[in-house]
């Protein structure tokens, strides 16, 4: 009869196989080539979004002037070329605002565009 004094060998793993890191490697790129079209669509619709806001917001400020210039009497009613400097707070850089057909106003920044409105 034999005595057990030792413990039995264990088998004892000391990484990952290369088939277990191939698998994982092929669905981290599977994954990245879905997200990047999607975060590609993502910042143009921001870019969309953010210059229709502020062609908005244009509007209204070309708006309000003009209901100030009317009530009060005084002053310049807006116009595309000024109607930048009626907003409280100043636009980011590379905004540009060029006039359509008359009160008809373009905001443009890069390849994005909004049209908006200012009464007269």
């Amino acid at each position: 009869m034999r005595l057990r004094t030792q413990a039995p060998r264990q088998l004892v793993q000391a990484g990952f196989t290369l088939i277990e890191l191939i698998v994982v490697i092929v669905i981290i790129g599977i994954l990245a080539a879905i997200a990047i079209p999607k975060f590609q669509d993502a910042t143009d619709a921001a870019e969309k979004a953010t210059i229709k806001g502020l062609a908005g917001e244009l509007a209204a400020a070309g708006a309000i002037s003009y209901a100030k210039v009317k009530v009060e009497g005084t002053g310049t009613l807006p116009n595309c070329g000024n109607v930048i400097s009626l907003m409280s707070v100043a636009p980011p850089s590379g905004y540009a605002v060029t006039e359509t057909t008359g009160t008809t106003c373009t905001l443009t920044k890069g390849s994005y565009s909004a049209t908006f409105s200012l009464p007269n």
